[in-house]
């Protein structure tokens, strides 16, 4: 007779007390696999088990998981502690962080009611190999309107097809687009395309996290979770002006245009991610305004927009500081 009998009678003959479960863990190996492994305690002091099977309620199609086998020969005596039974979690919704409920049903020799003692309980699946490694990310604003620039690299798990970006918890806070689609999928150990997308809803000193999920097809593979922090969207903010070209050196550019009256945009280019500074300073090195404070950037191209209306006329000095690099040129503003 099926365990599966068990959920439908459980309110006609069920015994939640007949057995219970000494230890369990669940892992996965380097292939991704998820196992269970548990150890079951006989409590009855004079019948013998010699069948347990696993029946799993949640979560359900399509995200569905089974357990290979389902049915174990085993032989617990009165009072009698198992050996350790493993079983494979197989399925679409076998995936981390995935909570999975299932009845573990007993089968005692020579019982006249097959399958009444059961017992429920659920697991919470672990993380699985690596999700993904973020390279670089940047929240910042440009034109008034914030943006989340990032760059990851696959994990060592999933073929991954899309991505969903949230704020979790946040209701203002939205992305668009929330939802990245890839045409070809993207490998384990793979770096994904540099993305950017707009930002809706968040304000200056708001703090929010960011959820990124991987799924392959339809089905959730795993997510990571960082925290960022809006800056200020004034004026100066930084403009990323296509970080997707490759950059082969440091560059700090000529501001333009210069002269100026009362704004100018200062240029730079970083080869690898690095940590920015840059300031401006007046002929006498007096800092007059700190345009980038110690943020990091990936490699790409970018440009901040200076304004110089509450100053006099004269020279400045605006110079870019980084681990690696360290410039500085002149513009000169005239009212």
């Amino acid at each position: 007779m099926s365990g599966d009998v068990d959920v439908y009678r459980k309110d006609l003959c069920g015994d939640t007390s007949c057995i219970s479960i000494v230890s369990d863990t669940t892992y996965c190996d380097s292939s991704g696999t998820y196992f269970y492994e548990f150890t079951v305690h006989n409590n009855s002091p004079t019948r013998t088990v010699e069948q347990l099977e696993i029946t799993v309620d949640s979560p359900h199609p399509p995200n569905y998981v089974v357990t290979v086998p389902s049915t174990l020969n085993v032989t617990i005596g009165p009072s009698g502690t198992s050996a350790v039974q493993r079983v494979r979690m197989i399925g679409p919704g076998a995936v981390a962080r995935t909570e999975v409920c299932y009845t573990l049903s007993a089968q005692y020799m020579h019982d006249d009611c097959p399958w009444c003692c059961y017992i429920e309980n659920c697991i919470k699946l672990p993380d699985c190999g690596s999700c993904v490694q973020v390279l670089s990310d940047s929240l910042y604003c440009s034109n008034n309107s914030y943006f989340y620039n990032f760059l990851l690299q696959n994990g060592t798990i999933y073929d991954v097809t899309k991505i969903q970006i949230t704020s979790p918890g946040v209701d203002p806070v939205t992305f668009i687009p929330q939802i990245i689609h890839f045409a070809t999928p993207i490998a384990p150990g793979q770096v994904f395309p540099n993305e950017t997308v707009q930002v809706l809803g968040g304000v200056a000193g708001m703090t929010i996290p960011i959820r990124i999920k991987l799924f392959s097809d339809d089905f959730e593979c795993c997510y990571i979770e960082l925290s960022k922090t809006f800056s200020n969207c004034d004026s100066s903010t930084v403009i990323i002006q296509g970080n997707e070209l490759k950059v082969d050196n440091y560059n700090l550019a000529q501001n333009y245009p210069n002269p100026f009256n009362p704004t100018t945009f200062i240029s730079f280019a970083v080869p690898v991610e690095s940590i920015v500074e840059l300031n401006v300073y007046d002929i006498s090195g007096r800092l007059i305004q700190n345009l980038i404070n110690n943020v990091k950037y990936a490699q790409g191209i970018y440009s901040v927009k200076f304004d110089g209306s509450k100053l006099s006329s004269g020279m400045y000095y605006y110079r870019l500081k980084t681990n690696d690099y360290i410039a500085t040129r002149k513009m000169v503003l005239i009212k």
